[in-house]
This record gives C-alpha cells, sequence and structure tokens, in this order.
C-alpha cells in the first residue's frame, strides 16, 4: 500500500476491515509515501494497540514524523508484543524522544518495569543520530529469551 496516496479515510477503511480479525492482517504493512496527516497516526497506534494486531513488520519511513507524532507512536508499542520491524526515518529527533525509545526498550525504573519493557522490537527506523543505548537495546533483544535480556 506504499505510494497508494490514500490520507485518513483511506487508512480507516483499511483498518476497519482488518482490525477486528485476528490473523487476517497482513504480517507486514507498507505504507510509506502516503497523505498522513496527525489523524492518520493516531488510527496506526490504535491498530498497534489492538490485541489482535498480527502485525510484525510496519513500513512508514518515507513520511515527516515530528517529535510529537514520534512520541505517540512509541507510546503504543508499551505492550504490543508482536511488531519486530518499525520502520520509520527518523530526522532531528530531540533527546527527549530518543529517552522515551529507550524506556520503551528497557524501562530501567524498576526490575518489573524492566522486565515489562518491549523486548519484542528489534529495529526502529533509521537515523544518523540513534543513541548507542537504543542501538544496544535493540540488539539485546535479538536474544531468543526474555528472562536474559531482562
Amino acid at each position: 500500500l506504499g505510494r497508494s496516496n490514500f490520507g485518513f479515510d483511506g487508512l480507516r477503511a483499511f483498518l476497519e476491515v482488518f482490525s477486528p480479525k485476528p490473523n487476517v492482517m497482513p504480517k507486514i504493512l507498507n505504507l510509506g509515501n502516503n497523505n498522513a496527516d496527525v489523524e492518520w497516526y493516531i488510527a496506526l497506534s490504535e491498530l498497534m494497540q489492538n490485541e489482535h494486531c498480527s502485525l510484525e513488520g510496519l513500513h512508514i519511513n518515507d513520511l515527516q514524523l515530528d517529535d510529537d507524532l514520534v512520541s505517540h507512536i512509541v507510546t503504543s508499542l508499551k505492550n504490543n508484543e508482536r511488531l519486530t520491524n518499525l520502520d520509520i526515518a527518523i530526522k532531528n529527533t530531540s533527546d527527549s524522544v530518543w529517552d522515551q525509545i529507550s524506556q520503551l526498550l528497557c524501562d530501567k525504573t524498576s526490575i518489573a518495569a524492566t522486565y515489562a519493557s518491549n523486548h519484542t522490537l528489534l529495529k526502529f527506523g533509521e537515523s544518523e543520530n540513534e543513541p548507542f543505548e537504543v542501538e544496544t537495546y535493540l540488539t539485546m533483544n535479538e536474544h531468543p529469551s526474555k528472562l536474559s535480556v531482562a
């Protein structure tokens, strides 16, 4: 669906067909180069929070993302246990958003929070300024046992 140039209405129609049906949604979804706006990202975030969402890969790499939109996507991934590959282009992202991404991958506020962190995600976009800590957490997520990561 990349470069199909559909906006919010097209995305909402797509999600209405696939979201309520477990195991019907494609495993990989390419939505790059579409007419995205804030509502579009909210709909995507709702999809990633849906317990029936079976997406393992989401490619939205050619879309314009500001700090607020990246932050919204990060928040939606907190309890997602299926998505392993999020392909987004992160440009000029602030340190606070990188901190939020780090905390998503490894929340060090407590042992329970570390264990409950997102240990599924293996790739979080392309960035020229990805902090070493984020890269390290993504590499640790490659371990087959969540216990060894946490």
